[in-house]
């Protein structure tokens, strides 16, 4: 059974998930491939792991979107994607945090960044 993901982002989603995919699926121990592509053009990148494959395929899709699938015949990739989103945006605010003043703000940007690191082990106990 296949299972699939599909998205279309800006640059900036594509950069982000991108980013936070290969961080967090090297995390998870699985092996990153680069097959490569060509700006503007489809590039993908494969992670293997205990016989599991799973692709991250981007395409361009008019002139500022690109379309994201992610697919695997075997592992179920809704949850990495969610743990990959996740992960990605409290990596992103996280340096904000750091640096703004003891306040509203820092409290409520450290609680959402909370929030996101621990948000995927709620999804998972849910789904056991």
């Amino acid at each position: 059974m296949a299972h699939t993901f599909e998205a279309v982002t800006t640059v900036a989603g594509r950069d982000l998930f991108l980013e936070a995919a290969v961080q967090n699926m090297e995390q998870l121990d699985y092996t990153h491939v680069n097959l490569g592509g060509r700006l503007g053009e489809q590039m993908s990148h494969e992670f293997r792991r205990d016989g599991h494959v799973v692709t991250i395929t981007v395409s361009g899709e008019g002139q500022s979107h690109f379309k994201l699938v992610v697919d695997s015949e075997t592992a179920p990739v809704e949850p990495l994607v969610f743990d990959i989103l996740t992960q990605g945006v409290a990596d992103y605010l996280e340096p904000f945090c750091r640096v703004l003043s003891e306040g509203e703000g820092e409290k409520v940007l450290s609680s959402l960044v909370d929030q996101l690191r621990t948000s995927i082990v709620r999804i998972l106990d849910k789904d056991e």
